[in-house]
């Protein structure tokens, strides 16, 4: 399960209630960065991103494909972006929490972020604001065929960038 949220401490009752086993926490847009891991190849320089986006007036389709194509093709951004996909496609009892907060740059790349996911491998994202929120999630959606072919290509993909390149052995980054 993928959660987007500005909630640092997920409630126990929610996750004892979900048989939830382990939790990962990344930083994406938030301002938090103790004990959490930063997504900061996610975010594209500030120098590249268009003023429109900036001020939340951008065509969210063009800027879509723009950011989708940057972490597709941006190595350092797919190992980030990757980061998020494996533990929530191979352990299905854990919940990935993807910090975010609120402003006009800030939500056009986590919404977009979003986008990618369930587009790409048809991935339910639930985003909670309050605690409460947690009260109504339902269990995920499944992915879809082409969803499963798609991770399937890239967690090749990056276990070939992270083993095929002699850096890493299976063993001491396995996934």
């Amino acid at each position: 399960m993928i959660i987007f949220t500005n909630i640092l401490r997920i409630p126990e009752y929610y996750l004892e209630r979900k048989g939830i086993k382990r939790v990962y926490v990344y930083n994406l847009t938030s301002y938090y960065s103790d004990g959490v891991i930063n997504l900061n190849s996610l975010i594209p320089s500030i120098d590249n991103i268009p003023e429109d986006v900036l001020n939340g007036s951008c065509d969210t389709a063009d800027f879509d494909i723009a950011y989708h194509q940057y972490i597709l093709n941006n190595n350092s951004a797919f190992v980030d972006f990757m980061s998020i996909m494996i533990p929530a496609y191979m352990e299905p009892d854990s919940l990935v929490q993807v910090l975010i907060e609120d402003s006009p740059y800030r939500n056009a790349i986590s919404e977009s972020l979003a986008k990618l996911i369930q587009q790409r491998y048809g991935y339910e994202i639930f985003y909670i604001y309050e605690p409460e929120d947690f009260l109504s999630i339902d269990d995920p959606d499944f992915m879809n065929v082409n969803g499963v072919q798609n991770i399937d290509q890239d967690v090749n993909r990056y276990r070939e960038m992270m083993y095929g390149s002699g850096y890493y052995t299976e063993d001491e980054y396995a996934i």
